[in-house]
């Protein structure tokens, strides 16, 4: 757990303020609050039972900030899903001002989604589904447990899980797509998580995507690999280091399948196996050289540029397949500042 007068700072205000009416789905973009909840309960409440999360923090261009522009493809996306399974959506459209943190980790927001994870168990949600922004629900027909039942084991279900994860050829686990449950496990491994900021003072102990980075402002501010070193933590004695364990040196386009998660999983301590569950990349975290119609999720991953289009073509390619979220109607929307 963190320090208890940070964890008291971070979580002490009540995450949800009065309720306003749900109009648009661009009505965050709209105005400038720093957080926002929609619902899709009709009488405007939380469901408290599962909540989608994300980051879509505004880009800093000179005097003015703004919102990166395939933002607004994501977030209507996501809201209709959430609209069509009944789950509440967090957005977070600013970075935490952490008492005490904000300097340390405040220069990047990828490291705050830490940070809204934890505020959103705090405040009553069981689980939290966090997807980067650049992403894509592209079979809206499934649940998020319909979606990861064919992955855990047989006679179990995703809810009996602490933490669901994924990857790619660059790592075991990326942090673009997580689903947690808010339990003892997943509360001290978001705290590990987060003390592994500038932890990676060696290029042997490092997981993140260049190892010959040096400890400094581009290595220390990859999210990525505080997850990765955190579950090399929780890696049996023995395994080698976390760049060798947690990262992947498989060539570039290849995909986490089944039986690389099953040997990433044998190699956990036999006391996390039971609360992690690895899942395929095509699963939860299809890129643009794997996406089909009828794969659940879609990352931009990688795309430099034309993101936008990228997105917007890959959402009418579902639509065309029949598997898009259309908005059904009722529902309200939270915002704080």
């Amino acid at each position: 757990m963190p320090q208890s007068s940070l964890w008291h700072s971070w979580h002490s205000q009540r995450y949800v303020p009065p309720s306003m009416p749900f109009a648009t789905i661009n009505v965050p973009f709209g105005a400038h609050p720093a957080e926002w909840l929609l619902t899709a309960r009709p009488d405007g409440l939380e469901s408290w039972q599962l909540v989608v999360a994300g980051m879509f923090v505004r880009v800093s261009m000179g005097k003015h900030d703004r919102l990166k522009n395939y933002y607004r493809v994501a977030y209507s996306n996501h809201v209709q899903y959430c609209q069509r399974h009944g789950y509440d959506y967090a957005i977070r459209l600013a970075p935490y001002e952490l008492e005490g943190a904000s300097l340390e980790h405040g220069g990047n927001p990828r490291w705050h989604k830490v940070v809204l994870i934890w505020h959103l168990f705090a405040s009553g949600w069981s689980r939290t589904f966090f997807m980067d922004a650049d992403t894509l629900f592209t079979n809206c027909k499934l649940s998020i447990d319909a979606a990861l039942l064919p992955h855990v084991p047989r006679g179990s279900s995703p809810a009996n899980f602490s933490f669901i994860h994924s990857g790619d050829h660059n790592s075991y686990l990326n942090s673009g797509h997580l689903l947690l449950r808010g339990d003892l496990f997943s509360l001290a491994y978001l705290t590990s998580v987060w003390s592994k900021y500038g932890a990676d003072d060696t290029p042997a102990g490092r997981c993140e995507k260049n190892p010959a980075i040096k400890n400094g402002p581009q290595g220390r501010e990859d999210d990525q690999n505080g997850f990765m070193l955190a579950m090399h933590d929780r890696m049996q004695r023995g395994v080698g280091r976390c760049h060798e364990e947690v990262r992947r040196h498989a060539p570039r386009g290849s995909t986490l399948s089944s039986d690389d998660c099953e040997a990433f999983h044998r190699r956990l301590k036999p006391e996390t196996r039971q609360h992690v569950q690895c899942v395929p990349q095509l699963a939860i975290n299809s890129y643009v050289k794997h996406w089909q119609p009828g794969h659940w999720r879609f990352h931009a991953a990688g795309v430099q540029k034309g993101k936008r289009a990228v997105l917007q073509l890959i959402a009418q390619r579902a639509d065309a397949a029949g598997l898009s979220c259309p908005l059904r109607e009722g529902g309200n929307a939270t915002a704080t500042d």
